[in-house]
């Protein structure tokens, strides 16, 4: 899409300033996305970090509780 972008631009008549402010906006508009994208897959892969955190202590503390419920049907009987 970048490539189209500036092979556009040999065409649009450079006396004409809005044209040409249009296009260098666009194209500006365009990096601003992909460090936009950049930023949110690495909040992604931050929150996704977090959550396999989450769901392992979770886990954990639900084998924790088997065990004592064990050992204490086994206290018990």
């Amino acid at each position: 899409m970048f490539f189209l972008l500036r092979f556009a631009r040999l065409f649009v008549p450079l006396h004409h300033k809005k044209t040409k402010q249009t296009i260098n906006n666009t194209m500006a508009k365009k990096e601003k996305e992909k460090k936009l994208n950049a930023k949110q897959k690495a909040y992604a892969k931050k929150q996704e970090e977090g959550g396999k955190k989450v769901v392992a202590w979770i886990i954990g503390v639900f084998v924790a509780m088997a065990v004592f419920y064990v050992a204490y049907l086994a206290i018990t009987a």
